[in-house]
Parts: structure tokens; sequence; C-alpha cells
């Protein structure tokens, strides 16, 4: 006869028979676990693949969307010094491909162009330092002229310091005996102009011509960017004023 007291003691375990199997044989009762099948994790890795393919795009093109954004902020700040050197010095810097600078003791074709801002920054700190062109190639690395297909070197003083942006004045154009598109800058209110790369990396401009400084003031050359033709299309950032 067993004791009562194993009687409670099975109670409080509550523990459960063995099964018989459809052989006899005992066995226990455990849980199994489930993984994935190799068709679920390939479903998995293509839905991941799309979502990647349809967010990296507007990923790419909202970096491109602040870039130029943020080169616009820059040329307006170095438009800004532009006028600040106007208002103590008779005339805008001089622009180093036509006239001497301070840093420059001689021309040199293709002018060197972080010559021409570097008066912004010395003597008298019009601003604190130059910007970058952020499309512009670094290194030396050449440019693509987008117009002739040429490809542009850059002078080894702007490859060295960094390409900047591009810039010229009425006031250099008049001093190397181009007159007339001078007087095309003045007829259409340009004293000066700064030009950047646009998103596709490429010179754009054509020859500095009257022709250019009336679609510049017009808005209508080609070369000109505009996102309405797409984030990453064709032409050149310019300012001609703050």
């Amino acid at each position: 006869m067993i004791p009562c007291h194993y009687y409670s003691i099975f109670r409080v375990l509550k523990m459960k028979p063995q099964s018989m199997n459809s052989s006899g044989i005992k066995s226990r009762q455990h849980s199994c676990l489930t993984a994935f099948t190799l068709i679920e994790l390939l479903i998995v890795i293509a839905i991941i693949l799309i979502l990647i393919s349809i967010a990296l795009p507007n990923f790419l093109e909202a970096q491109i969307r602040a870039k130029v954004v943020r080169s616009d902020a820059e040329m307006r700040g170095l438009a800004t010094a532009l006028e600040s050197y106007r208002s103590d010095w008779p005339r805008y810097p001089a622009q180093a491909t036509y006239e001497f600078t301070p840093f420059n003791p001689k021309i040199v074709l293709p002018g060197n162009n972080c010559y021409s801002l570097m008066q912004l920054t010395t003597p008298i700190p019009y601003i604190k330092q130059l910007p970058l062109d952020l499309f512009a190639p670094q290194g030396g690395e050449k440019i693509r002229n987008g117009t002739t297909g040429s490809m542009i070197t850059p002078h080894p003083a702007d490859a060295a310091h960094g390409i900047t942006y591009f810039y010229w004045s009425q006031d250099s154009l008049r001093h190397s005996r181009q007159v007339e598109t001078a007087d095309a800058m003045k007829r259409n209110g340009i004293n000066y102009c700064l030009l950047g790369l646009g998103p596709n990396r490429e010179f754009d401009t054509i020859n500095l011509n009257p022709n250019d400084m009336r679609n510049i003031r017009i808005n209508a050359a080609h070369w000109i960017y505009s996102p309405t033709n797409g984030t990453n299309s064709k032409g050149d950032l310019v300012r001609t004023r703050p």
C-alpha cells in the first residue's frame, strides 16, 4: 500500500505519465523549433533589395540638392565679400587671368583662380577662407568642358589650394581689352560673375562674349543650372550679385 504523502507529492509536481506510441514504445512530449525555409529567405532578401533600389536614388538626389543649396550660399557669401571689397577700394578684385594680383607675379593662362579671390582674405579678411567648389574635382584632376568636349587642366596653384569658384570681373575684362564683353556686362548691370560647376561636374559655359552677358542677365543661357531640368542635369551655377 502506497503511503498518503506520496500522492500529495505527485499532485504538487503535476507529473504527467509518459505516452505510448503505436508500437508500444514510450515517447516523451517535447516542443520542436521551427526555422525559415530557403524560399522565405529569398523573398525577404528580394524585398530588401527592392526597398534599397527605391530609397538609394532618392538619397543620392537629396545629397545633390543639399550641395546645390550649400554652393549657392557660399557663392552668396563671396558676392557679399566682393561688395565689401568694392566699398573699400575703387574697384572689384583683379582677376589673375588678366591682371597682376599680390599673389601672382605674372599672368598665366589658364588663370590661377584662387589668386583672384585670395584678395578677399588678406590683408583685410572680407571672408574668413575661400570655399572650395563642391562639384569640382580636386587634386589636379582635369575638368571636362561640356561644350567643346576638351579637358581643362587646372593651374598648379589651384590644384594645390583646391579649386574654388570661378570669377571674372568687368574691370579685368576691360583691362585686358575685351571691351565689347565689358560693355555688355555694364549694359546688363553685371559687375562680376561667380561660377561653380553644376552637379554634372563639367564646365558648361561658352566663351565670354557680349551674348553670354545678355544670357546671364535674362537667365536664358543653356548652361545655367536649373533643377527643373533634372537634379543631375547640365549647367553651371552662376551668381552676379549678393
